[in-house]
């Protein structure tokens, strides 16, 4: 008779994350990616950062650019300036919508792991 016992495997399930508290999250702070990095999707995270940043900063340049260069009458200078106002506010407006497009399409995290 033999009287050794097998090795008992150990089995654990992953326990998902609340779909509820990313859709949260990407209505509320969506364009700092919390909701992202929340589902582990570091990478899309900082790209939202980086793009809120660049973003940003045309839309800064490109008013202060319009102003100064409208005030001084150079109005040639002052439509290239609103065309980087325009990028910058479509570059924001492109990341909404692929938000808003993540509230809904997003089912699991970046571990294959179903919300809840």
């Amino acid at each position: 008779m033999n009287n050794t016992q097998s090795p008992q495997q150990v089995v654990y399930i992953a326990q998902g994350k609340s779909r509820f508290t990313y859709i949260l999250l990407a209505f509320l702070f969506g364009g700092l990616g919390l909701h992202d990095f929340y589902a582990g999707y570091t990478g899309k995270g900082l790209m939202k950062i980086l793009n809120g940043f660049l973003s940003g900063f045309l839309m800064v340049m490109g008013g202060l650019g319009t102003f100064v260069f409208a005030a001084t009458e150079e109005a040639e200078a002052a439509g290239g300036m609103g065309v980087t106002l325009l990028l910058g506010i479509g570059l924001l407006l492109f990341q909404g919508l692929y938000i808003f497009y993540q509230m809904f399409a997003v089912n699991k995290d970046a571990k294959g792991v179903p919300f809840n």
